[in-house]
């Protein structure tokens, strides 16, 4: 029954190797994928320490990823979305400064304008 039960365990072991293969081959051009692994390992015998073991089991689904990428993508949209809240206070600030009629360019013009008739008359 032990030999059955090993070779069963084994088979079940593969299909499960085989469907994250399978897995890794359709999805291969999705972008995002990464790709997916089985990890095996042995099953402890029941019996004593000098029994041959019984099979083996899916220990884990292992995901294989780049670390360095994952950082780089997140680190990037992270940034775009501080920028893009940044873009919408300064579009408004550009709206407030940048207007011919009311914005900051008139005003300082009016000043040194002022400044300069002072000087040319100061008893003006």
């Amino acid at each position: 029954m032990s030999i059955i039960h090993n070779a069963l365990s084994g088979a079940l072991a593969a299909q499960a190797a085989l469907s994250a293969a399978s897995q890794n081959i359709a999805n291969a051009m999705t972008p995002g994928y990464t790709r997916q692994g089985v990890v095996l390992g042995s099953v402890q015998p029941l019996q004593g320490r000098l029994s041959p073991g019984s099979g083996v089991a899916v220990s884990a689904l292992q995901r294989f990823s780049d670390g360095y990428k994952s950082l780089q993508l997140w680190s990037a949209a992270s940034e775009l979305g501080q920028r893009s809240v940044a873009q919408t206070y300064f579009t408004q600030l550009e709206h407030v400064l940048g207007d011919d009629q009311s914005g900051i360019n008139s005003g300082l013009d009016a000043f040194f304008a002022a400044l300069n008739a002072a000087s040319v008359e100061p008893t003006s």
